[in-house]
């Protein structure tokens, strides 16, 4: 019997960045990158890589970063048919 688990929530990105030091109580970053996140993503990964399967039910933006996510959360194996593409 397949375990399936639906999620809903937030799909996000997120700006995750190398801190490489301090100066003047300013923090220099380096390797700055924008990935797919937010809590519903993580979940259903997490979800994905203990077995089960995986459907999301949220909304993400017609653009760059909504293509982003969707192309990760197919690539993953993870169901994005009740996911809403908005304007």
């Amino acid at each position: 019997m397949e375990r399936l688990v639906a999620i809903v929530g937030q799909l996000i990105v997120e700006i995750a960045a190398d801190e490489v030091g301090e100066q003047g109580g300013r923090h220099m970053l380096a390797n700055t990158r924008i990935i797919p996140g937010g809590r519903s993503y993580r979940q259903a990964l997490y979800a994905k890589q203990h077995g089960y399967s995986s459907i999301l039910l949220g909304r993400i933006g017609d653009d760059h970063y909504g293509k982003l996510i969707l192309d990760s959360l197919n690539g993953l194996g993870i169901s994005t048919q009740f996911i809403d593409v908005s304007k």
